[in-house]
């Protein structure tokens, strides 16, 4: 048996399709300059904590890199993947349904930018490893906006 594990990670979905529920914007998170995928954009989240669980994971990560609260996810789907330097990520993503809160930056030191962004704008960006991966099939889309 070797040592090398497993990591869990969550990303959220934040939709806001009050200007349009064509095209509606996302909330994406730009990632600095010591973090894996430095300059990339992502959804708001992190690393599971042994003992949450993803609801406890997806309120906690939302609240420290946003502001913004939120108690009620839907399960979106899963990524695996290996990064450059050979960890392993199991990557959940889930919606936020109802949420709220005043937006900020609560990472400055670890975001250089959270914005709104229209989805399809989203297909032009560059983005981190777990989102394009999920994004790859045309029907994780769709899900973002029901």
């Amino acid at each position: 048996m070797n040592n090398k594990q497993v990591l869990v990670g969550i990303g959220i979905a934040i939709v806001d399709s009050e200007l349009s529920d064509y095209d509606p914007n996302i909330l994406l998170i730009q990632r600095g300059k010591n973090l894996d995928g430095k300059g990339l954009y992502g959804l708001p989240g992190g690393h599971m904590e042994f003992g949450e669980t993803w609801q406890e994971c997806a309120t906690r990560e939302l609240k420290e890199e946003t502001n913004l609260d939120c108690t009620e996810f839907k399960q979106l789907g899963w990524v695996n993947y290996t990064t450059e330097t050979g960890i392993q990520y199991v990557t959940l993503f889930v919606k936020g349904i109802n949420w709220g809160g005043w937006l900020r930056n609560m990472e400055p030191e670890k975001h250089t930018v959270v914005k709104w962004v229209s989805l399809s704008k989203l297909q032009t960006m560059k983005i981190f490893v777990p989102l394009k991966k999920f994004l790859e099939l045309p029907e994780n889309y769709r899900k973002i906006v029901r």
